[in-house]
This record gives C-alpha cells, sequence and structure tokens, in this order.
C-alpha cells in the first residue's frame, strides 16, 4: 500500500515583519542643530544620496547630520516647502539602504498602513533620549483632513490611527507592500494639535504631494544655505564630516558625541558645546567664557573615529580631527589656517549621558591644504571652505 506523507506546516508569513526587514535600512535617525539646541526627526531614503523629510525637522538648522545603519553622514537642504512640510536632504556622501518607492496610487479610507521611525518618548529628557527604531501599524481614517499647526497649512492631510509620536516627523507611512503612501508630521493630543506629543490621532502628507515637490528640486540641484549664528561666521553651507573606522560596537554612539560637541562650536554655541564635557573638565577649562577664547575662527571640518578602548573609567577614543581657522588662531608656534590633529579623548559616563572628561593630543598638528580637504570631504564641501578662507583669512 502506498503511503503519503504529510506535507509539514507552514507557519504564515508576517507580512509586515517582512517589509520591516527589508526596508529598515533605508529609515533615517535624523540630527538638526540649531543656535539655540539641537532636535531629531526621522527621515527615508529615495536615492543613494538623498533623503525626504518634515521640513519642520530641518528648518533653521545650522548643521544637519543622520544615522543610516551604522554610518553617520552630513547633509544640506536641496528643497523646502514649510507650509507643506516638506524638505529634500542631500548626504554628503553616498549611502547604503533601502531606496523607497512614493507611490501615488489613490488611497482609500481603511488601507492598512504601518509608520516607522525613531520617536522620542520622554519630553523631559534634556537629551530627548532615542527610543530606537520603531514600528506601528494602524490603518487610514480620514483623507484630505485639514490640519494647521505653526507655518504648516494643509487640506490634503492622510489621518491614521496609526501611533504616530514626536521624532516620527518626517518618517515614511507604508502601504502593505512597503511602498511610501505618506509622510508623518503631525499628532493631534486632546483638543488640539501639538508637536511634539504623545501617541494619538497621526498626520501624513500624502505621497501624492511629495512626488511634484520631491521631483522639482531634483531637477533644479541647488543647495540652499544652512542658518547662521550671531557669534558664528563659518560658511553656510559648511557641514562638519564625520567619519567611524573603528569597529568597536559603541562606536557610533561615541562618533554622535564628536558630531554633537563639534556642530556646536561651528554654529558658535560654545556653552551649549562645552556641556559635552563633564562637571570636572568644565570646570578645568574655566568655563565657557574662557574654554572659548579663541575659538570664534575655529571650525570643525571633519573627524575619524578610528580606534576605541575600552578602560575602567569608560572609553579611550582616538580621533583624527580636521579644523580650519584663521592663522592667528592656529596652533601654538604655527600659521597653520587648516589643521590635522591626532586626538585621545577620555569618555566617561555619569549612568544617564556619555561625556568628554580629558582630551590628549597624540602628536602635533600638521598642515593640510586645499588638494587634501578635497580628497578628503570632496570638492563641494571644500570648494564651501577654499571660499571661506578666501573671504576671511584672505585665501590659503
Amino acid at each position: 500500500m502506498k503511503s503519503t506523507a504529510t506535507p509539514p506546516e507552514t507557519k504564515p508569513s508576517n507580512e509586515w515583519a517582512d517589509i520591516v526587514e527589508k526596508t529598515r535600512s533605508g529609515v533615517a535617525l535624523i540630527y538638526s542643530t540649531t543656535c539655540e539646541s539641537g532636535s531629531t526627526g526621522t527621515g527615508f531614503l529615495i536615492d543613494d544620496d538623498l533623503v525626504v523629510t518634515a521640513a519642520h525637522v530641518v528648518e533653521g538648522s545650522t548643521q544637519i547630520h543622520m544615522t543610516l545603519g551604522e554610518k553617520l553622514v552630513p547633509a544640506w537642504v536641496m528643497g523646502i516647502d514649510p507650509k507643506a512640510d516638506i524638505a529634500l536632504l542631500k548626504t554628503g556622501r553616498s549611502v547604503d539602504g533601502h531606496q523607497f518607492e512614493l507611490n501615488v496610487d489613490p488611497l482609500r479610507i481603511a488601507d492598512k498602513v504601518a509608520a516607522v521611525g525613531f520617536p522620542v518618548l520622554d519630553h523631559d529628557d534634556p537629551n530627548r533620549s532615542i527610543s530606537g527604531f520603531k514600528f506601528t501599524e494602524g490603518s487610514i481614517s480620514g483623507l484630505n483632513q485639514t490640519v494647521s499647526i505653526g507655518s504648516i497649512d494643509t487640506n490634503t492631510a492622510i489621518q491614521t490611527d496609526a501611533a504616530i509620536n514626536s521624532g516620527n516627523s518626517g518618517g515614511p507611512l507604508l502601504n502593505d507592500a512597503g511602498d511610501v503612501v505618506g509622510m508623518a508630521f503631525a499628532v493631534k493630543r486632546g483638543n488640539g494639535m501639538e508637536n511634539p506629543s504623545v501617541e494619538g490621532t497621526g498626520f501624513a502628507v500624502p505621497s501624492l504631494s511629495l512626488k511634484p515637490a520631491v521631483d522639482e528640486w531634483i531637477k533644479k540641484g541647488n543647495l540652499r544655505p544652512l542658518s547662521t549664528c550671531d557669534d558664528s561666521e563659518a560658511p553656510d553651507r559648511f557641514v562638519l564630516a564625520p567619519d567611524i573606522s573603528s569597529d568597536h560596537h559603541q562606536a557610533l554612539d561615541l562618533a554622535q558625541i564628536f558630531t554633537a560637541h563639534g556642530t556646536l562650536i561651528n554654529s558658535g554655541n560654545y556653552e551649549h558645546a562645552l556641556s559635552y564635557f563633564t562637571e570636572s573638565m568644565q570646570e578645568r577649562m574655566g568655563g565657557t567664557e574662557a574654554w572659548s577664547e579663541g575659538l570664534a575662527s575655529s571650525y570643525w571640518a571633519y573627524f575619524d573615529l578610528y580606534d576605541v578602548e575600552q578602560t575602567d573609567a569608560g572609553h579611550e577614543a582616538n580621533v583624527e580631527l580636521w579644523t580650519v581657522q584663521d592663522p592667528q588662531d592656529a596652533p601654538k608656534g604655527t600659521e597653520q589656517w587648516c589643521s590635522v590633529w591626532d586626538n585621545k579623548y577620555q569618555i566617561t559616563s555619569d549612568g544617564t549621558a556619555l561625556a568628554i572628561d580629558s582630551v590628549k593630543i597624540n602628536q602635533s598638528p600638521v598642515e593640510c591644504d586645499e588638494d587634501m580637504l578635497r580628497d578628503q570631504l570632496g570638492e563641494e564641501q571644500a570648494g564651501f571652505i577654499r571660499d571661506f578662507a578666501d573671504l576671511n583669512y584672505g585665501g590659503y
């Protein structure tokens, strides 16, 4: 008698989990620095150097950086529409990651959707702690909704019950094929509209509005000037370029400390920059006024976190740092307008945040020139620095 084997049961596929696994590498955590403070948001990759986000995430930024996977990259604004709350960013270098498609097919109420991004959950936390990548599922509960918040004024918004929090702003609203049908930008709480806020009725800009704006900005191909601060003469397209050669598991966290510290120096926000030192180091530096003396013409152009070692006190981080400055503020005994430093930083934690506790110069800084900057930063960024040096230092 012929026997028939019973086929093994197959576990049903979790479609949303499959979509997140496929697309997560293209969701960016965006860091925006302004003259007064900093904030975070979400964005999504549509090309190897283009990221869509919400205008309010980057409006007024003096510096923009983002993480995609384990990469930390600088970015500039290619286009921005505060009224529609749409912005397009260009990264300082090409990045790997899933490239999303903007789906402009008609939407229906009750269509299933999901929001992904990096929400901020504790607004009392002065460091605006990031909870990490999050996924929430829901459906479209309304179309062509009117939303007015600050400069935002639209009557085409998607309404969804997928939970959206501050920090999700600029993140993709996905359909069950993994395409972008909208971009999260606001959340309703109680009787009013607030951002940031807690979970509630969320709103998104439809892809039907995103696509023509993005296509137009790509066609023009222009970079918009970044905001500048009263105390800073940094060029308006000057963005610190970070790099991470170390494969230490905490290298990205440490690099974010140097990125924030350097961008605050570049924007002239020395008091906030000093806050990235431990209290004992702040005392050793003599406070903001004494520490910042001579920094007015000094800017961080590039750094590479090339080695990290665990110590009893925390971490030792070896960093190659490139700075540009007026020759009169150059490293002692030199007239360098561009310097390459090799520094060792001691990083400690007070249990809630990482901070710089000491800096040791491994070797005397060497001078860099325009060709070195071009090789390291690319023609565009080197050009910004060249124009700045010509204007302020009388050339190289």
